[in-house]
């Protein structure tokens, strides 16, 4: 296969005879998702990160998941050689898999401690949401980067995250957390560090 036909966006399964290269053991062949990042490592092997499809995250072998979790791995995404995957149609809609994950950009339409005129201030308030548990945040005047995890508790899956940035310039850090409460909508919260905290709620970007 000439690696360069594969590139971010791309829909990719992965070929027989292939292992999961986080949990010795596990069979991966078949599986299906999305290209979303693309890099090599330093012997010059082309790598890509693949975020799995609805159906493919609906048929994950329970002992997998559960090792994910023990180990504190990201279960919906995983990074492969670009030999060990080939090219394919979708076999879902796009938004299938979407609403099984926190990926994406949220416009926050309420917050608990701030008006809109507040947190709308300087861009549409958001939170992004990367397949790698990494994001980004802005409402009024405080932004940030965030670095999270999926946690299953037994009623609910959360997005825990830490985040760094600003407060009106100054510097500022806190923590939060997120989970689905429909379709296309997620309900939270920013925590600052020896400051404020406020709940939000918003939906899925168009």
């Amino acid at each position: 296969m000439n690696k360069n036909k594969i590139k971010i966006g791309d829909l990719v399964k992965v070929k027989k005879g292939i292992n999961s290269p986080d949990q010795a053991g596990i069979f991966i062949e078949g599986w299906q998702g999305e290209v979303f990042e693309k890099a090599e490592d330093k012997d010059g092997t082309t790598l890509i990160s693949i975020e799995w499809d609805s159906i493919t995250l609906e048929n994950m072998p329970e002992s997998y998941i559960e090792q994910g979790k023990k180990e504190k791995l990201n279960n919906n995404i995983m990074t492969l050689e670009i030999e060990e995957v080939e090219l394919v149609e979708a076999r879902d809609n796009k938004e299938d898999s979407k609403k099984m994950s926190f990926t994406g950009t949220w416009h926050i339409y309420r917050m608990e401690l701030w008006d809109e005129d507040y947190f709308n201030m300087d861009v549409q308030a958001y939170i992004e949401i990367k397949p790698d548990n990494h994001g980004l945040f802005q409402f009024g005047l405080v932004s940030g980067d965030m670095d999270g995890r999926i946690i299953d508790y037994s009623d609910v899956k959360r997005f825990d995250f830490t985040w760094d940035g600003n407060d009106d310039c100054d510097h500022a850090s806190g923590s939060g957390w997120v989970i689905m409460k429909e379709k296309d909508m997620i309900e939270g919260e920013f925590r600052v560090h020896n400051g404020d905290s406020s709940t939000f709620s918003a939906r899925r970007a168009k």
